[in-house]
């Protein structure tokens, strides 16, 4: 996927995060559409979708009489039920490309890159009462501030490192035992999970991306899922209508 989407959103991630996320999300919803519409017996759906309608309007004109709501709800849970089956497969069908941009997004529009030369941390939290040294290693070669032996205060040993783009994998020697993380520095957008969590003495590895924040107003701001949900919805109504998809 990264040699497919990379050319075209990376740039857009470096003019705006959000204009990466808009352009996305309108893709995705078009995707969608377009499979939803040619996978489906529309004009059958367009009758289904006119009898709901038509039975709210009885559900209104009914009142309180309880026998006729009972026969129109009836009718209406089998009329959603043939409904769903038709959308199904659709359904199915749009969510493997869509599982593959979500997959590049996550991947890019999470957090910030670590940058070349930039100093970051690289953190190791541990369950209360555990106490000892830790000893940290890199290959390639990063450049670390202090010492590489750290003793484990309040729980979390961690050490200040920076390096040239590329990609690096950490060692951590603590009690007998090695663990690793693999940190990406890089000038583009690209880069590792920063957070590794464990079960035992060492509960998780972190290092200090700074989350991304793809919509920011104020004191209120949101990472790419919660936009690119929002979008979708307002770009499937519209599609939807100008598409004519029932």
């Amino acid at each position: 996927m990264s040699s497919i989407f990379d050319p075209v959103f990376v740039p857009l991630i470096r003019i705006s995060p959000l204009l990466a996320v808009v352009v996305l999300s309108l893709l995705i919803t078009f995707i969608m559409t377009i499979i939803y519409k040619y996978m489906t017996n529309q004009k059958r759906m367009k009758e289904m979708k006119d009898k709901l309608n038509g039975f709210q309007k009885e559900i209104k004109a009914a009142g309180k009489d309880q026998k006729r709501m009972m026969e129109i709800n009836k009718e209406m849970m089998m009329i959603n039920a043939e409904y769903m089956k038709h959308s199904l497969k659709p359904m199915i069908v749009s969510w493997i490309p869509v599982l593959l941009i979500f997959a590049w997004m996550s991947a890019n529009l999470a957090y910030y890159p670590i940058h070349p030369g930039e100093a970051f941390n690289a953190t190791l939290k541990f369950a209360p009462g555990v106490s000892g040294n830790v000893t940290i290693s890199s290959f390639p070669q990063l450049s670390i501030e202090g010492s590489t032996t750290k003793p484990v205060e309040n729980s979390i040993a961690y050490w200040t490192l920076s390096g040239n783009e590329g990609s690096y994998t950490l060692s951590f020697s603590f009690q007998n035992r090695s663990y690793e993380k693999k940190v990406k520095i890089s000038s583009g957008t690209g880069y590792e999970n920063p957070v590794t969590k464990l079960a035992g003495n060492i509960t998780s590895i972190e290092i200090s991306n700074r989350a991304m924040k793809v919509v920011k107003i104020g004191n209120f701001s949101m990472g790419w899922f919660w936009s690119y949900f929002i979008l979708a919805l307002l770009f499937n109504t519209i599609l939807r209508k100008i598409m004519r998809v029932y």
